[in-house]
């Protein structure tokens, strides 16, 4: 299998994204699985037991380390200047907050380690929380990638998307982009923790597709659409973050072609190099309903390769149990996870279909919420 494997990644490219199997340092380590619930309880919550995280799940190609000096050529530096204010953003206008700094980075068992620094902080004059992301140019494959996300950020206004509030620029390497605070959970604390209804699923499903439509209509693709991408707040608010790896389409550029994202969450038509279009993010979200279903990707406890592998090969994924869900929610996955890109969902048709009507109060998640983070904390006094 790892031959055939080793020629697949070849023809394809991928052998250029994945080190050899001998320095993968746990390719192959098995995840536990937490057992599916077998019934509902409205007055309870259905909790499953934390599994053991991945350390794939937050893991992408485009993670490289850059260990060049980066020189922005004249163009990119008039760019970020004009979307940036010049300095830093903790120069007397924002004071750090306790907590802070966080930094996150893929597990060491995975074959590149990327961190991302934010930074939990106050206005000093209006006494609002914000989120400061810190980007190293220098640790970025591409440092345009940063001015596209910014730009992206800035047209992207609306209820379901994380609010954008400025970025500084220190004109070297140092960008900050001053982000909403959200008080909640990302959406991976939770489908690894409770069970989720359909009609949670349902409601959760819409309001991140409403974000993509607002996204395609003004020509971005997110590119990262999983439940690492997606925040719950206390209230119950559903907010797409993780627009690092996110496209702008033009007249002159319909369709991209890099291959960018999380391996399990990618489309077919990624995995094997075509040119793509907002359809992805379409694929993702349906592979995200999975994840709030049975709590994990498919293909999770494989390596990336092998992961691609099966996409590109499997096309639509089969379900654990599909036996036990809706014939509505059955056919809005069928739609969203159709190989022939033609056929797939846009997100508008996706908004129409009869499964997201089923949708429940979104205050109805705050049990959820509350319960994945006493779980969470549990697990911290117990480490």
């Amino acid at each position: 299998m790892m031959g055939l494997l080793s020629v697949f990644a070849s023809v394809l490219g991928w052998d250029r994204l994945f080190p050899p199997a001998e320095d993968s340092g746990g390719y192959d380590t098995p995840v536990m699985v937490s057992p599916p619930c077998s019934s509902i309880v409205v007055t309870e919550i259905d909790i499953t037991p934390p599994r053991t995280p991945s350390p794939w799940r937050s893991w992408s190609p485009s993670h490289k380390k850059c260990k060049r000096e980066t020189v922005l050529d004249e163009d990119a530096l008039k760019e970020l200047a004009a979307v940036c204010t010049f300095g830093s953003p903790f120069n007397g206008v924002y004071k750090r907050a306790a907590e802070s700094p966080e930094t996150t980075s893929i597990s060491s068992t995975a074959p590149i380690e990327f961190k991302i620094t934010k930074d939990l902080a106050y206005h000093t004059a209006t006494k609002r929380l914000v989120t400061i992301r810190h980007v190293n140019l220098c640790q970025v494959l591409k440092p345009s990638a940063v001015i596209t996300e910014i730009h992206a950020l800035r047209a992207s206004r609306h209820p379901n998307i994380i609010g954008y509030t400025e970025s500084y620029f220190n004109g070297i390497n140092d960008v900050w982009i001053v982000m909403e605070y959200m008080n909640g959970e990302t959406l991976t604390e939770i489908v690894t923790r409770c069970f989720m209804s359909e009609g949670l699923i349902a409601a959760v499903s819409r309001e991140v597709c409403q974000a993509l439509e607002h996204l395609h209509r003004h020509d971005i693709i997110h590119r990262d659409v999983k439940s690492d991408s997606v925040f719950v707040s206390q209230r119950g608010d559903i907010k797409l973050a993780g627009f690092e790896f996110c496209a702008k389409l033009s007249p002159e550029r319909a369709e991209c072609s890099t291959m960018v994202g999380t391996p399990y969450w990618m489309a077919p038509e990624v995995v094997k190099r075509k040119e793509y279009g907002a359809k992805v993010d379409i694929w993702a979200l349906g592979i995200m309903t999975i994840e709030m279903l049975e709590g994990e990707p498919p293909y999770i406890d494989q390596n990336p390769l092998k992961a691609l592998y099966l996409v590109a090969t499997n096309g639509t994924p089969t379900l654990r149990n599909p036996e036990s869900i809706s014939t509505s929610l059955k056919e809005y996955l069928s739609k969203c996870l159709e190989v022939d890109v033609e056929r797939r969902f846009d997100a508008l048709s996706a908004l129409r279909h009869p499964f997201l009507q089923k949708a429940e109060p979104l205050q109805n998640l705050i049990p959820l919420i509350e319960a994945a983070q006493q779980m969470k904390r549990d697990g911290d006094k117990t480490a």
